[in-house]
């Protein structure tokens, strides 16, 4: 498959089950999506994310209100972060950082500096530092709320510029530090409804990925984040009926994928590893 953008939507804070290591984390028990799930008392609707395969990543332990589907519409995966730190932007370190060939490089910075087929970047966040020091990115957006951020992604989706958009959303984490389950859900449910324009306005040579940079079960006591899987969730309008992509060992992937779709793969990347070649 020829891809030349690719869409990634982060939703921090949405964990789906505590992690193989997660004795080591204080978070044995954690399952941000699964408790939030439970604790809300009345039916909710997740279709696109259903669609997408979010209740097939965990077959073995599924969701109770996340049906499996036999046709699912995307990429499905668990992800264990490799990195040791429990702060809320190491995800978003290990998602975009990889090792060069004389120093660590960003998955944005390396898209700049080659200025390949007039690619953009662009970056759709609220501030962090980790994103405000991304030399060269001339788009970028501080955002305030999810319905601010869906606004100015879809705006850029319809300009079919070459390139990356990168989207953190903030609705689901300002809920998880807020202990609040029924907004929680209204932000998750506000998502889903987004993401289904989102996939009708894509075009065939886009890529989405939907993931999130870390955990944050709120419902449970001990340190936050939580140690959890993370999801990822990935489809392109190419494919009509995707499949697991496994168990990922690391955020890096994301970035290393990115890389792959624009031929710059690093000569070596031994922690991460594309998974373009495994969607077909």
């Amino acid at each position: 498959m020829n891809f030349k953008r690719v869409i990634i939507l982060d939703i921090p804070s949405l964990g789906i089950g505590e992690a193989s290591d997660a004795n080591r984390f204080q978070s044995v028990g954690a399952d941000t999506l699964g408790h939030v799930l439970t604790a809300i008392n009345r039916s909710v609707a997740l279709p696109n994310f259903t669609d997408l395969g979010l209740g097939n990543i965990r077959w073995a332990n599924p969701f109770e209100v996340i049906a499996q589907t036999s046709h699912p519409r995307g990429f499905f995966s668990q992800v264990h972060m490799a990195s040791n730190s429990q702060s809320e932007f190491a995800g978003l370190r290990e998602m975009f950082d990889f090792q060069g060939t004389d120093r660590v490089e960003t998955l944005f910075g390396t898209l700049k500096t080659t200025q390949l087929r007039n690619t953009r970047v662009s970056l759709l966040a609220p501030y962090t530092s980790y994103l405000a020091n991304q030399r060269g990115v001339e788009d970028k957006l501080a955002i305030a709320s999810d319905q601010q951020a869906f606004n100015a992604l879809r705006e850029r989706i319809e300009l079919d510029i070459p390139g990356v958009i990168y989207t953190r959303l903030v609705d689901c984490a300002t809920a998880a530090v807020d202990k609040d389950v029924t907004s929680y859900v209204a932000a998750l449910e506000h998502i889903d409804r987004h993401l289904g324009r989102i996939m009708d306005d894509m075009f065939s040579s886009d890529i989405l990925i939907v993931t999130a940079s870390y955990a944050h079960d709120f419902l449970m006591d001990g340190p936050q984040p939580t140690r959890e899987y993370l999801p990822l969730l990935a489809y392109t309008p190419q494919v009509t009926t995707g499949h697991s992509l496994g168990i990922r060992r690391t955020l890096g992937d994301i970035a290393i994928s990115a890389l792959d779709v624009f031929d710059l793969l690093p000569a070596k990347q031994p922690s991460a590893r594309s998974f373009l070649g495994e969607m077909q």
